[in-house]
């Protein structure tokens, strides 16, 4: 039997590699690349959160977390040795059909028969394959669209995509989803060089005969010429944690069980903590960023007296990651929440949920690396190890046109509008002023170059940097108590008019959060009418919002904090700060602090109390960084010596956030 004709060969030939190429094409697009990756590996830049001197305009590199799993050039996903391709992209088991093995017809005309009859068989096969290919594919096709617009589980469909990015996407696309899995957008970060005991404690502050001590910083400063002031408690939102020194309570007395009218001991019932992040090295695009081209540009200056230092000074701090000592921060910080409120999570845990499963602790972090990374040192923190078989622990999705109310400026349209963000440019020219008299006392040894405040500014940082980053700073000593206070009032002109509550969009980035707060204290299902920066599609969803926690915790940014205390409308943090006229005229006793109210790791926690009166009432405690806001400067709250508010009262004062217009702002 003649053989198949040279074209025929050639065509069943292209045919079938054809075939071969589809199917290793399928096969590769079946493990999900194109849902998952059109929305949690997107190509776009990343913006990140308004942490202190963002640069919005910056390209990054968004690295996707499945993207680097995938196997070998030449391994399809999820496969094993029987899939491994050639370089014509034929699969091993698929090169066996190409041969045409037939058993049993072999030598002679047998072979040519059985190679006529495998070339029949093939083609029959391809007619065969093509038709399932295409069928296949429709069904694919058809998959994708009930797969992208159809219902999804536990949501409403008709208000799945209505306000702007307001949508989730878990490891199966719908919710409820896998908790405790990471989502992708974590934002632009570097990693820093790792700390050289040689390089950076070439001076301690010791006493002699004394060791460093067991902090795993030194914040001493040696020489420094005021020894009852204390620089790194005035450092602004850059000040590693310390307890607030009070806000007109006495904590002594009222910071612990409170007591009712009748004189029994009132017993706790819910919590809800808003926590930042740790220490970080700094965002890029600032000051730090300035300093550091500066010093590699002019390799050849060489600076003496103060800053003869910077002769050998190496810039080794990363972007953005969380530094060993904000990890330890918020470790510390998850101890302290299971001696203070374990009970209540306890509690929790010995019940089932509304779908009768087991309660878990609730935790929502922010998708940026370093929000991840201080839920995941506290978690550790307050359960150890083990914690991911008591915890949902919800990533919600930090990036331009997702809601989520830990980063309510991607929801916001108006947020880097002109005009919208004037504290930045308020600090910048407090720091032209108060940093002149360093400028004339550094100037000299500045290696002949032009000295900046911009640039002491950024030494001023980097003594906080270096500092949670090393252990040590040369740049401490180079300042005075004056220019310190100078510089904590620098943040606080930032701080609090661009996510305060005299900025124009303060109000309206913590609104999201209060709404979701009155929710939980209420155990009413969230609102969609008023809606700001909430997640419809989570907050809707009893899963993913639950309602019946007795024990919540946040994890979030220092500006995030700033504006859920402009949405409270607290009076005492709604003062007006300017740029002093003249150089003087800085308020020493004013509430707004940035150091006390935002330090790395600040954390805002409400309290609900139940007392045995006869009405068995609800009494609500704020904490700022562990000491009692009191809530008597709201006109619908009592005075009361503790602090305390009924909750009726305080939901009374809360009432009309959603009624004056701060979203609206927004819009714009």
């Amino acid at each position: 039997m003649p053989g198949p004709s040279r074209k025929e060969r050639h065509s069943s030939s292209s045919d079938l590699e054809a075939e071969s190429l589809i199917l290793h094409r399928l096969s590769t697009d079946a493990s999900g690349t194109s849902r998952i990756q059109s929305v949690s590996g997107a190509s776009d830049p990343t913006p990140r959160v308004t942490d202190a001197y963002d640069d919005l305009d910056a390209d990054y590199d968004v690295k996707s977390p499945r993207m680097e799993k995938l196997p070998a050039r030449g391994v399809l996903e999820d496969s094993n040795n029987s899939t491994r391709i050639d370089k014509t992209g034929r699969p091993a088991w698929f090169r066996g059909i190409l041969e045409g093995d037939v058993p049993g017809m072999t030598g002679g005309r047998g072979a040519g028969m059985s190679a006529s009859m495998a070339q029949r068989n093939r083609k029959q096969r391809a007619r065969c394959m093509r038709l399932s290919m295409i069928v296949g594919g429709g069904l694919l096709v058809i998959g994708a669209f009930v797969f992208a617009l159809g219902p999804k589980v536990g949501v409403d469909p008709n208000k799945f995509y209505d306000y702007m990015g307001d949508k989730w996407y878990g490891d199966s696309g719908v919710i409820p989803f896998e908790f405790n899995k990471p989502v992708g957008f974590p934002g632009f970060y570097t990693t820093g060089v790792p700390p050289d005991f040689a390089e950076h404690m070439t001076r301690t502050a010791a006493a002699p005969t004394q060791t460093i001590g067991s902090s795993p910083m030194q914040t001493t400063i040696p020489g420094f010429q005021d020894a009852n002031f204390k620089p790194f408690e005035h450092m602004g939102p850059l000040t590693p944690y310390l307890s607030s020194s009070g806000w007109g309570v006495d904590d002594s007395k009222y910071s612990g069980t409170p007591t009712s009218s009748s004189g029994t001991s009132c017993r706790l019932t819910q919590a809800h903590m808003l926590h930042r992040h740790g220490a970080r090295y700094p965002t890029a695009g600032g000051p730090p960023d300035v300093l550091r081209d500066f010093l590699r540009q002019n390799p050849a200056l060489r600076y003496s007296g103060s800053l003869a230092f910077l002769n050998n000074y190496k810039f080794g701090v990363g972007e953005e990651l969380l530094t060993p000592v904000g990890r330890g921060q918020l470790y510390d910080s998850g101890v302290k929440a299971a001696l203070l409120y374990g009970k209540l999570v306890s509690d929790d845990l010995a019940e089932l949920d509304a779908h009768n499963k087991p309660k878990t602790l609730f935790a929502r972090a922010g998708s940026q690396q370093r929000i991840v990374d201080s839920g995941l040192a506290w978690l550790n923190g307050f359960f150890g190890s083990n914690w991911t078989s008591t915890t949902s622990f919800e990533i919600q999705i930090e990036h331009p046109g997702y809601n989520t109310t830990t980063a309510p400026e991607f929801a916001c349209p108006a947020w880097s509008h002109s005009g919208n963000s004037p504290g930045g440019a308020m600090a910048d020219r407090w720091a032209e002023t108060y940093l002149q008299d360093a400028m004339l006392r550094f100037g000299k040894d500045f290696g002949g170059a032009k000295l900046t405040s911009t640039l002491l500014f950024a030494m001023q940082q980097m003594c906080s940097y270096d500092t949670v980053a090393f252990g040590y700073s040369d740049f401490c000593g180079l300042f005075t108590r004056q220019e310190w206070l100078d510089y904590e009032y620098a943040w606080d002109l930032k701080f609090m008019n661009t996510n305060g509550a005299t900025s124009p969009l303060g109000k309206a980035y913590g609104l999201g959060w209060v709404n979701e707060l009155v929710s939980r204290l209420t155990k009413t299902p969230w609102n969609q009418d008023t809606q700001t920066s909430e997640n419809s599609t989570l907050n809707l969803d009893s899963t993913t919002f639950p309602l019946d926690r007795r024990f919540y915790v946040d994890f979030t940014h220092d500006s995030t904090i700033t504006s859920v205390l402009a949405a409270l409308e607290l009076p005492n943090f709604e003062e007006a700060l300017k740029v002093p006229e003249g150089g003087k005229g800085v308020d020493e006793k004013r509430n707004f602090k940035t150091s006390k109210v935002v330090p790395f790791a600040a954390r805002l926690v409400v309290e609900v109390w139940k007392c045995d009166t006869k009405e068995e009432e609800e009494l609500v405690r704020f904490k700022l960084n562990d000491a009692v806001i009191p809530l008597s400067q709201y006109k619908e709250c009592e005075e009361r010596k503790d602090g305390l508010c009924r909750k009726g009262n305080l939901l009374k004062a809360l009432a009309g956030r959603n009624g004056k217009g701060w979203w609206d702002k927004c819009k714009v």
